[in-house]
């Protein structure tokens, strides 16, 4: 239940008006979409942001581990289901975007 609650945490901040994180989570998205054409979601991203590891905080330092987790090999899937990729411990879900899409 505590793992839920810190889950969601991130998503009951974004919809709290916090200026500074919404932004932080938008140039997040932007600068990763740049670097590797991945689009992480909103919440993926509040998530990192909120994990509090000092090394994962600014725009770029997120956006750069975003792309590594997303990019590379993936490892032997256990069972049917790929593992997911990871920052900071946080599930990051998104998807690739069209090259075409990725230029603003």
């Amino acid at each position: 239940m505590i793992r839920l609650i810190i889950m969601l945490l991130p998503l009951l901040l974004l919809g709290c008006g916090t200026g500074s994180l919404d932004s932080q989570v938008k140039d997040v998205q932007a600068a990763a979409v740049k670097a590797c054409g991945f689009l992480p979601t909103a919440s993926s991203v509040a998530a990192i942001l909120s994990a509090g590891n000092p090394a994962v905080t600014g725009v770029t330092a997120v956006a750069t581990a975003i792309c590594a987790a997303v990019t590379k090999v993936a490892p032997q899937a256990r069972g049917l289901e790929q593992e997911c990729p990871r920052v900071n411990g946080v599930c990051v879900e998104g998807e690739f975007v069209p090259k075409d899409q990725t230029k603003p």
